[in-house]
């Protein structure tokens, strides 16, 4: 039977008024004498049976109607019924049918099952932080400054290269297997200058870091500087691709370190891997200054939000 889709329903031409029968042809008398058929007669009732079974056939190919007419479907038409039989005003008889009834049912998202249950997310702020300064002569760090400060570690005529570190402990609360996302916010400070870019790189360190005691100078909301510096032993990392371009000042910037964080190798599955990200700069040449843990405003100070 053929099916189309109208709105939300299909409306299918059961008849269109008078089905008409095969003819006999009788003669007699006036006055009621016995009907004789004639041959011709004979041949018309031993084909009216073939006949009957063809227009039989005739009447199920039914036509469809283009479209419902108007104010014609049924008061308290169920349209989760798969068809309902009705009479239109001008004398035929229609099927209307649901083309929802026909539907497959959707798929739902693999993750449905998981969002009906309410997400939870923890804040967390640094353990330790510092930046440090790698020259030709020496490496030193400003464990007490409010900056954080990168440029790009790439430029092979660098004088200096400029590096943040951080370390963000993994509360006891987070169900390791079940995070969702992890990402590290950090906000610009004065630097960078107006239109210059420096795209941002996190990098997983790979082995313990102590920060400096020093370092500590001007504070303020758009605006920190460091003061003196202190030795120190840069650890290995190693790049995570996952780039940020920073361009304005006294901007929150968010990178996602999911990888760093969940998984089998993680630092919330495995602790003894949890040695902080480094971030530096691997494109442009502008140098940025982040703000550190030791922000006076809290809501300038690094922090790292894990939903699970």
């Amino acid at each position: 039977m053929l099916q189309k889709a109208i709105g939300s329903v299909g409306v299918l031409a059961l008849a269109a008024g008078v089905v008409t029968s095969a003819c006999m042809a009788e003669t007699g008398t006036e006055s009621g004498t016995e009907a004789r058929e004639t041959p011709a007669a004979t041949e018309a009732k031993a084909a009216a049976p073939a006949a009957s079974e063809a227009k039989a056939a005739a009447a199920e190919e039914l036509p469809l109607l283009d479209a419902v007419p108007e104010n014609e479907l049924p008061p308290g038409f169920d349209e989760s019924r798969g068809f309902t039989e009705y009479r239109l005003r001008d004398g035929h008889r229609v099927a209307i049918i649901s083309a929802m009834s026909a539907r497959e049912p959707e798929a739902l998202p693999a993750e449905a099952g998981r969002q009906t249950q309410a997400l939870s997310s923890v804040t967390v702020l640094p353990s330790q932080d510092t930046w440090a300064r790698r020259t030709p002569a020496a490496t030193t760090d400003f464990g007490k400054s409010c900056e954080l400060r990168v440029n790009n570690i790439l430029i092979a005529n660098a004088n200096e290269y400029n590096l943040a570190l951080l370390k963000f402990p993994i509360p006891t609360v987070v169900t390791c297997g079940t995070i969702l996302s992890a990402k590290l916010l950090l906000k610009t400070a004065q630097n960078p200058s107006t239109g210059a870019t420096l795209v941002v790189f996190p990098h997983r360190i790979t082995q313990p870091w102590v920060p400096g005691v020093t370092g500590a100078a001007g504070c303020a909301s758009c605006g920190v500087t460091s003061g003196v510096a202190a030795a120190f032993g840069l650890p290995p990392f190693t790049v995570l691709n996952a780039p940020v371009p920073v361009k304005d000042r006294c901007t929150t910037y968010s990178w996602d370190i999911t990888p760093m964080v969940a998984g089998g190798a993680g630092w919330c599955s495995a602790p003894g891997t949890n040695h902080g990200v480094l971030m530096a700069g691997r494109n442009g040449v502008v140098t940025v200054s982040f703000h550190s843990s030791e922000s006076l405003v809290a809501a300038d100070r690094p922090r790292l939000v894990i939903t699970y």
